[in-house]
């Protein structure tokens, strides 16, 4: 739709600005809503490598991960639509770092989904850690982690809440 385009060119813009101003090494992009791949195109890109992964039963959700060419990234994996999980890996002097950007199930979807989405970001730090890679998690989780771990959160801690504070309590070495 005409609505549905013009704010597709408002986020290009508002990425561009990003890019020029802030120069990041390293933009991870959720909910692109993305039919195809390719259709994150702004000018300023030209010196990044753009990773994506696209829904295939849904208009909605999508991932993408940019990256600086010169950080010599790769594709390790991906999920599915059912689990939304986008990783790279880079190399920044001698590290190598593995970068996963992720879209966590809504408080709201089936505890199946929840499960399999946890399982495999799960797998996904255990399999970098094993190949002595670093871990950058970018991650819409759909959550509230409450005032006991944000001071000043208005908000209950939900169970997806409960899932990142319980991961990163098992995961210590990443926080």
């Amino acid at each position: 739709s005409a609505a549905s385009d013009v704010y597709k060119r408002q986020k290009l813009k508002s990425l561009e600005s990003i890019i020029t101003n802030i120069k990041p090494t390293v933009i991870c992009l959720q909910e692109t809503k993305n039919r195809r791949q390719g259709k994150i195109k702004c000018e300023n890109i030209k010196g990044y490598t753009v990773f994506e992964m696209v829904r295939e039963k849904s208009g909605g959700g999508g991932l993408a991960t940019l990256v600086k060419s010169d950080l010599r990234p790769v594709w390790v994996s991906q999920g599915d639509d059912f689990t939304e999980i986008l990783v790279i890996q880079i190399h920044i002097e001698s590290l190598q770092v593995r970068v996963i950007n992720c879209y966590g199930p809504q408080s709201c979807d089936a505890n199946e989904r929840k499960i399999t989405f946890r399982n495999r970001l799960h797998h996904e730090v255990n399999d970098a850690l094993e190949n002595q890679c670093e871990v950058l998690i970018q991650m819409d989780a759909n959550s509230h982690l409450g005032s006991g771990i944000i001071k000043g959160d208005p908000n209950v801690q939900n169970m997806n809440g409960k899932f990142c504070a319980d991961f990163l309590k098992n995961n210590s070495s990443l926080a």
